[in-house]
């Protein structure tokens, strides 16, 4: 059986909340490989902006058919 004190305890929610907000606070919540973004709609920001166009028609496509296949 596992006993926490309660200094464990706080010892472990407090790495928790540092581990896990410290991150998402420079990357705001959406975190990154390298300089890239990894977010579904990153493409938006993350490309040339000739391609923008292609890759808003691409993911309300992909809106569209998410929705249908849910019935919504």
């Amino acid at each position: 059986m596992i006993c926490m004190t309660a200094r464990s305890l706080a010892l472990l929610v407090s790495a928790t909340v540092t581990l896990w907000v410290v991150p998402s606070v420079g990357t705001q919540g959406m975190g990154t490989i390298g300089a890239r973004v990894t977010h579904p709609d990153a493409v938006l920001v993350d490309t040339a902006p000739a391609d923008r166009m292609a890759a808003s028609a691409l993911l309300a496509h992909a809106d569209r058919v998410a929705e249908t296949a849910l019935g919504l």
